[in-house]
């Protein structure tokens, strides 16, 4: 992180490796820049009303969410963390979801990025320890 820069991070489901986790909420962020995160909300993820276990998944990825959140008012962090749950309502009797993905980098919160990750980012454990995906 950069003082008064801005990391931004864009996941259908909300479920940050602990590595990746740990890094965003490291002593060494306090007071340096923001976080800005932007997930499906519960309604919007695609497993949403879905039968058997799967209709927990949405449940599940808000669990993680709040526990982030929590971790970081314990270390203070709660003024640099902004979390924003992208909704969209069904329109025409069609169920729309979230499946936005990426990470970026800016100089400030009113400046463009300087910095992006290019490719299909997931940022969980099976993308970082199985998958061979760009990240």
């Amino acid at each position: 992180r950069k003082p008064g820069g801005l990391i931004s991070v864009a996941s259908p489901y909300y479920n940050l490796h602990k590595r990746y986790e740990d890094a965003l909420l490291s002593e060494e962020a306090k007071g340096n820049g923001y976080l800005e995160v932007l997930t499906a909300s519960p309604t919007t993820n695609a497993f949403y009303g879905s039968r058997g276990i799967t209709g927990a998944i949405p449940a599940g990825y808000s669990f993680l969410l709040r526990d982030f959140l929590k971790k970081a008012h314990k270390r203070g962090l709660e003024d640099q963390v902004s979390i924003f749950e992208y909704v969209v309502p069904t329109q025409d009797g069609q169920k729309w979801s979230f499946h936005g993905k990426g990470l970026w980098f800016s100089e400030s919160r009113t400046s463009y990025p300087t910095l992006t990750c290019v490719g299909s980012p997931n940022y969980g454990g099976r993308s970082v320890e199985r998958d061979v995906e760009a990240q």
